[in-house]
């Protein structure tokens, strides 16, 4: 199984990936990350093993969006590989695009926007990702964030599930740039019913609980 370690004077993580391209053994290269790339390739069990290690710069308070301010420096490179984002930035446009979301558009006015979700999605533990989990994940986010992004989740004033792949949002003012915010910390969405497995610990435990390219095995501060 392919291994991604985070490791800084304060911090050791380690993650199990679901795709690799080192089939020998050895330590893998940086992978092309590029949309062409990423919509080509086949995740299967030729794709997993090798290893490769990331410094960062700073403890994060937890791996939950919710616990962390997700910039680079402070957990948001964690973060990521585990729980992907809804929408993502393509700096070749410069425009934000769908990313685990199916698309994101909105009304003439840019008061409600209508997320639908990519079929066949699921959580790390096999709960598929759904409406309502991203609607209880965003709840959950708009409640008990500590990050700068919390600003922007509350601009959502009321969301409602039309069916398992889609939900709207309503806004409390029209905003034309707000795919920015699902692009981050509030797009990074969390199985509430694995927070509610874990309770208090899942900030150090999240296992399952992303949809995400790595799976969370360890937190060892301080190795």
């Amino acid at each position: 199984m392919r291994v991604l370690k985070f490791v800084a004077p304060a911090l050791a993580l380690a993650l199990a990936a679901s795709c690799a391209s080192s089939d020998d053994g050895e330590e893998a290269t940086t992978p092309d990350t590029t949309a062409e790339a990423v919509s080509t390739e086949t995740c299967d069990t030729d794709r997993v093993g090798g290893a490769i290690r990331v410094g960062t710069a700073g403890l994060p308070a937890g791996i939950d969006p919710v616990a962390t301010t997700g910039s680079a420096s402070t957990g948001g490179i964690e973060l990521i590989q585990f729980y992907d984002a809804l929408m993502r930035y393509d700096p070749a446009s410069g425009q934000y695009e769908p990313w685990v979301a199916e698309s994101l558009e909105p009304n003439e006015d840019h008061t409600v926007w209508t997320l639908s979700l990519r079929d066949g999605v699921t959580f790390g533990n096999g709960d598929p990702l759904t409406a309502d989990a991203v609607k209880a994940s965003l709840e959950r986010y708009q409640e008990l964030s500590r990050g700068p992004y919390k600003n922007l989740a509350l601009k959502i004033e009321s969301m409602e599930v039309q069916d398992p792949q889609t939900l709207v949002l309503e806004l409390t003012e029209s905003w034309a740039g707000f795919p920015f915010t699902l692009a981050n910390g509030p797009g990074m969405i969390v199985n509430t019913a694995m927070v509610d497995e874990r309770g208090e610990g899942f900030a150090l435990e999240p296992t399952g609980a992303g949809v995400g390219a790595y799976e969370f095995v360890r937190y060892a501060a301080g190795e």
